[in-house]
């Protein structure tokens, strides 16, 4: 991403936000090399969360906000720093990389202690259940290649140019983006509105992107980050 290139910045508000949401945004951006480039903030209150982004998405579209080049949707559970953040930043690009989320973990499931099972929050397409799965990484995410291709992400903190939103506008016309999916012709599996909102993506042929480098912690029972990843699996005698 160029330096005189502008952000906003989408999140919603579902009343239970973490504080450190706000700190670690606060920090982030405030008095750094990179704080001139954020230069709005959008927000949607509630609890139904599809048309809460879809409100957010039509909102940057607006003209209002044509001024800015980049829309970076935040989760109220993500913490994320300066670094993570600009490792982010670094790493998207109009032309080659125009879809790019950090590698976040999330909990599909616990263990038999009750600790929640670290999974990083992306999709992968497998050939062989011609199905999406969770994302594989290796226990050192460091040692992974720093951008991973990706059937689709979730949205906890993730960078979009405008030229995709406005590619999926000219194909897509009004339709709702993020309008979750009961899928009865795939064993009637629930594709959340992130999935669905990637699926139009790939759908134009354009491509989604991990940066394994970037890292912000996600708050669930315990904040769940690199650090958390490595320790569980190394308490399981996992390498």
């Amino acid at each position: 991403m160029n330096r005189d290139e502008k952000i906003t910045i989408a999140w919603c508000d579902s009343g239970r936000v973490e504080g450190t949401f706000a700190s670690g945004l606060h920090f982030a951006i405030t008095g750094t090399d990179i704080s001139n480039q954020f230069i709005d903030v959008i927000r949607s209150k509630g609890m139904k969360i599809a048309t809460q982004r879809q409100e957010l998405f039509d909102t940057w579209m607006l003209p209002d906000f044509d001024s800015s080049d980049w829309l970076l949707w935040l989760d109220s559970d993500i913490e994320i720093d300066y670094n993570v953040l600009k490792c982010l930043m670094d790493s998207a690009d109009k032309d080659t990389a125009p879809v790019v989320s950090g590698l976040y973990f999330t909990t599909v499931s616990y263990d038999e202690y009750g600790l929640p099972v670290p999974t990083p929050c992306f999709f992968q397409y497998d050939e062989i259940k011609n199905n999406r799965t969770w994302g594989k990484i290796s226990m050192n995410v460091e040692n992974d290649e720093p951008m991973i291709e990706a059937e689709s992400v979730g949205f906890g903190m993730l960078l979009i140019h405008r030229s995709v939103a406005q590619k999926l506008v000219n194909h897509f016309g009004n339709k709702h983006l993020f309008l979750e999916i009961q899928d009865e012709n795939n064993h009637g599996i629930f594709w959340g509105e992130d999935i669905v909102f990637c699926q139009h993506i790939k759908e134009l042929g354009i491509p989604i992107y991990v940066n394994t480098r970037a890292i912000p912690k996600h708050w669930k029972t315990v904040p769940i980050d690199n650090y958390y990843h490595k320790l569980y699996y190394e308490s399981k005698g996992i390498k």
